[in-house]
């Protein structure tokens, strides 16, 4: 979880930085670096490392996928956060 946050704040970076397309790919490749290590480890301690490497990814996918989908749609069509007035 701490990793995935993590991801999160990088994710945010690198898309105001270089782009959606390259922060999606980016975690894309983080995860499945990860994935990769975690299924290769042989011991314990490189299975966390790469379940961590995993958190950083997802993160980076999630913060990227939320910026697309918030470039997507017109704000009138995006749900808002404040409470709706009766």
């Amino acid at each position: 979880m701490v990793a995935s946050v993590f991801g999160m704040v990088l994710g945010g970076d690198l898309d105001d930085r270089r782009g959606s397309q390259a922060a999606v790919l980016a975690g894309v490749a983080t995860f499945a670096t990860g994935l990769l290590a975690g299924g290769l480890s042989g011991s314990m301690a490189v299975f966390i490392a790469a379940r961590a490497l995993q958190g950083v990814g997802g993160g980076i996918i999630s913060v990227a996928l939320y910026v697309l989908a918030g470039r997507a749609y017109e704000p009138e069509l995006r749900p808002r956060l404040t409470p709706a007035k009766h």
